[in-house]
């Protein structure tokens, strides 16, 4: 009987921890702020004589158009007036050893604020406000990463599998110990 508690709480902790955190991040949280006239996008060239960070490839994107980038099926993302929300939805998460977050508004100083999320998981929910206040919008961001910035996740639903697997193992031993020999 203790075996099929123990294994039933081991779900139920596998189940909720697929209940991901939210990093909370303000405009004073940036790690760098850029100013760039005509405002383009950023590029990886300039983010690497900004940060000092080696990125290559744009993971994820969101502007007025939609979503994009090697992650975009893996994520979720939107901007409203002065916040950003980018939510893991299922699939491969972003593996940031060394990954940046620019978020872009070409029409105020500064035009770019860049977050370096070494410290993010790929999983956690990102929500950061603050960004231009009065007449300042965001008009996209990107999560840039490097080659092997990509880490595949289980799906919550393979984890729920496995743990029904050893609920019906700890049972079937409970079963066999019950019987007389």
């Amino acid at each position: 009987m203790k075996l099929l508690k123990t294994s039933a709480v081991g779900l139920l902790l596998t189940l909720a921890s697929s209940a991901n955190a939210v990093l909370m991040l303000t405009a004073e949280d940036a790690n760098w702020t850029y100013n760039k006239f005509p405002p383009n996008n950023i590029t990886a060239a300039e983010l690497l004589t900004l940060t000092g960070i080696t990125v290559t490839e744009e993971l994820f994107k969101v502007d007025s158009g939609g979503e994009e980038g090697s992650l975009a099926g893996s994520y979720s993302g939107s901007f409203t007036g002065s916040t950003v929300n980018i939510n893991y939805t299922g699939g491969t998460a972003a593996s940031c050893p060394e990954c940046l977050l620019a978020i872009k508004d070409g029409n105020n100083d500064p035009t770019f604020y860049v977050y370096n999320l070494a410290s993010w998981d790929g999983m956690e929910a990102i929500s950061i406000t603050g960004l231009w206040p009065g007449p300042g919008d965001v008009s996209n961001f990107v999560v840039w990463g490097g080659p092997g910035d990509e880490t595949p996740v289980p799906e919550p639903g393979s984890l729920a599998l496995i743990g029904a697997g050893l609920v019906g193992l700890g049972l079937l031993r409970q079963q066999r110990r019950r019987r007389p020999m």
